[in-house]
């Protein structure tokens, strides 16, 4: 699952080379497209942070909640 933007398709891109991993859907961050048959909750969502335990993402953000404790959502601490 990737975000349709050009970092977006350059992971997508070099995913599916190296470790033969298949598109099956965008999501912008209020649409998604999915591949028939499949569930979000099978996907890797890639270039975007997706915080909900049921839901596997890998982005490049930096992200800083708080500077002097632990993240929000048990990423552990800074």
């Amino acid at each position: 699952m990737l975000s349709p933007d050009s970092d977006g398709f350059l992971c997508a891109l070099f995913l599916s080379r190296y470790l033969k991993w298949k598109i099956v859907g965008f999501y912008d961050g209020k649409i998604l497209l999915l591949q028939k048959g499949l569930s979000a909750k099978k996907c890797v969502f890639l270039d975007m942070e997706i915080f909900r335990p049921d839901v596997r993402s890998v982005g490049q953000h930096m992200l800083l909640y708080n500077k002097n404790g632990s993240s929000p959502f048990g990423v552990g601490r800074f």
